[in-house]
């Protein structure tokens, strides 16, 4: 999968999680990728590879019941043969709302 950054028409890595009432989603943490040379292309690109955390804070405005968030992940992935169409996919993961103040 790529990271960022990426040349233009190739898609990066992304996570999105929509606006929700009471939620505060924050930025997004990616580990580091790391650069690669495709042979045939004068880009580094910049790559994860095998397995992939990213966190993600969010901020309850109050303690509440349990939430679905719906989470929207981008990617696309390559080999050294070629890339495969750009992919998005829906996750609905549960999420208990904690207030800590």
């Amino acid at each position: 999968m790529y990271g960022q950054p990426v040349p233009e028409g190739f898609i990066p890595l992304s996570i999105d999680i929509p606006p929700r009432a009471g939620l505060v989603v924050g930025t997004p943490v990616f580990p580091s990728p790391k650069p690669y040379q495709m042979e045939g292309l004068d880009d580094v690109l910049f790559i994860y590879e095998g397995g992939l955390s990213v966190a993600i804070p969010l901020t309850f405005a109050a303690a509440g019941d349990d939430i679905t968030l719906a989470v929207q992940v981008r990617y696309q992935t390559c080999s050294d043969r070629g890339c495969f169409m750009p992919q998005t996919v829906e996750l609905h993961l549960p999420v208990r709302a904690k207030c800590l103040a």
